[in-house]
């Protein structure tokens, strides 16, 4: 009779004892579960953040090498442009300086021309200041030549019966007679 009686009691604490076990189990499970999760969402935070940092910084290396091939290009023009400059000043001024000697040379070429010229002009005008003076000491000794073959030929005492004759000797100088000789 009392093991009848105890006999419930026994399957009532066994139920209660295995019970409590399954909530302490299902707590366990939970707890590890709850953990689990935590564990796995920061893996995955850590993750995406590893991803974004990573991405962050491809952004940044992109960005600096963008930007580095930007002022390598801008500077690759300014060498240009300089180089380009350079070059059309250092045209310009050889040009400057070949058209400044051609410039001197036709200066010189002209100035010697001219020079010359004038030596030539001075030479002829010598020349003919020369042959002129020539000319005329010729045609003075010519005349001069002349009055006095012809004073030689007349007589001493001017003759009457000759009137034609406009050189009477003695009466006036040489460079009185007319050119030509005096006429008879």
């Amino acid at each position: 009779m009392a093991v009848v009686l105890i006999t419930p009691f026994i399957f009532i604490i066994i139920t209660f004892i295995t019970l409590f076990i399954l909530i302490i189990l299902i707590i366990i499970i939970l707890i590890i579960l709850f953990l689990i999760i935590i564990i796995l969402i920061f893996i995955i935070f850590i993750i995406t953040l590893f991803i974004l940092t990573l991405i962050i910084t491809l952004i940044f290396i992109i960005i600096f090498i963008l930007i580095t091939l930007i002022i390598i290009i801008l500077i690759i023009l300014i060498i240009l442009v300089i180089l380009i400059i350079l070059t059309i000043l250092i045209t310009l001024i050889t040009l400057f300086i070949f058209t400044l000697i051609i410039f001197i040379i036709f200066i010189i070429l002209i100035s010697f021309i001219i020079l010359i010229t004038l030596i030539t002009l001075i030479i002829l005008i010598a020349l003919i200041i020369l042959i002129t003076l020539t000319l005329t000491i010729f045609i003075f000794l010519s005349f001069a030549f002349s009055c006095w073959e012809r004073r030689q030929e007349l007589p001493t005492v001017p003759s009457l019966a000759d009137p034609g004759d406009s050189c009477p000797p003695l009466t006036h100088p040489i460079d009185s007679c007319p050119p030509f000789g005096c006429p008879h």
